[in-house]
């Protein structure tokens, strides 16, 4: 069993990654996610946020349909594809879905999960690792194990906020370099 101070130095360390300045959702905010003054919850509790998260993850129509109306986004790839489209929140997350979609992106629920190894709750916060292979850079042809994380917010049975580890990758695809409206996509 993974006790709550294992999971405190989780947090710790997610807060620790903070997401970029140009965001608008600096440390400042990220800050907020460990705050001692939360109240506690039931292990009950608990795994009902777990589930919810689970549940929000076998599709990308159940990702969307599992949105808090307020969706907070915290991943750099949202928030640049937001700033670009002029979107924000769930709307943003299911254009970027869309046009990931058409555009053969290896994106959001399932593909980015990949082998979830563990998954932690504590009261509103669940965080799921994941484990990755990547190419080998050093090795053509070989891949490597990485891991990464995904982190939710759960509030009214729905995913409020999310982090996770993601980067913008050099060069950035082109969805993060154009707006939609600007895009060769498939099917429009």
């Amino acid at each position: 069993m993974i006790s709550k101070q294992a999971i405190g130095a989780a947090a710790g360390i997610v807060i620790g990654l903070g997401v970029p300045a140009w965001s608008g959702h600096g440390p400042a905010q990220a800050a907020s996610i460990a705050d001692p003054t939360r109240q506690s919850c039931s292990r009950e509790q608990e795994a009902a946020n777990k589930q919810i998260t689970l549940n929000s993850l076998t599709s990308p129509q159940d990702y969307y349909n599992l949105m808090h109306p307020d969706y907070i986004q915290h991943n750099p790839d949202a928030l640049r594809f937001e700033q670009i489209n002029h979107l924000h929140g769930r709307d943003a997350m299911a254009k970027l879905l869309e046009v990931m979609g058409k555009l053969g992106s290896r994106g959001p629920p399932p593909a980015f999960l990949a082998k979830r190894t563990i998954m932690v709750a504590e009261c509103d916060l669940v965080m799921v690792l994941r484990q990755i292979e990547e190419p080998d850079p050093q090795n053509p042809g070989k891949t490597y194990t990485a891991f990464g994380f995904e982190m939710f917010r759960i509030k009214d049975g729905k995913l409020y906020e999310h982090w996770d580890d993601d980067r913008i990758a050099t060069p950035p695809p082109a969805y993060l370099t154009a707006p939609i409206k600007d895009l060769k996509l498939s099917g429009r």
